[in-house]
């Protein structure tokens, strides 16, 4: 996890992380742990629309919204935003 965690990091300003449906997902701690390590800020959040919602909240119009995951989070993504 920390492989691919640490090659992106440098262009995160903070992490929003959210559990997911999947019993394969990541514990929130381990990738929130990742990021301080990294100096980026994390907050946990409840849900993935919660996460989506305040990462939308938080960017200014000029920045993007990264989102990096697994299959599992693509497809969790794509049933409650993509209908």
């Amino acid at each position: 996890l920390s492989g691919i965690m640490v090659p992106i990091l440098p262009f995160v300003g903070k992490v929003f992380a959210a559990p997911l449906a999947s019993e394969a997902s990541v514990p929130l701690d381990a990738l929130a742990a990742i990021a301080t390590r990294q100096g980026v800020t994390t907050e946990s959040c409840a849900t993935l629309s919660i996460a989506l919602e305040n990462a939308l909240a938080c960017k200014s119009e000029k920045q993007k919204i990264l989102v990096a995951g697994s299959l599992f989070l693509v497809a969790e993504l794509r049933q409650k935003f993509f209908k």
